[in-house]
């Protein structure tokens, strides 16, 4: 799964269970990612949120979670007890 943000100038790629935001314009950010990493199982969607500010992801461990785009660092988590999620918006 991949998704880029609103302006377009940040990509979200999904692997496993981590996603790597790449931010294309910004020539000190072009050879790392931001990466957002806490699932337990694969991420089956990405996708944007506040403008490109918040990203949210869903997964096979039955979470929806959001994060800061900037940072990656977790904002919100939510556990529905439903199993599997394979999309998020």
């Amino acid at each position: 799964p991949a998704a880029f943000d609103p302006t377009g100038e940040v990509l979200g790629v999904a692997h496993g269970t981590k996603v790597d935001l790449w931010r294309f314009r910004d020539p000190d950010a072009s050879a790392s990612a931001v990466q957002l990493s806490g699932h337990k199982y694969a991420v089956w969607a990405v996708g944007f949120l506040d403008g490109g500010r918040v990203v949210q992801t869903a997964s096979s461990d039955g979470t929806v979670r959001t994060w800061d785009a900037a940072t990656g660092k977790e904002r919100t988590r939510y556990e529905f007890g439903i199993g599997k999620l394979y999309c998020a918006a």
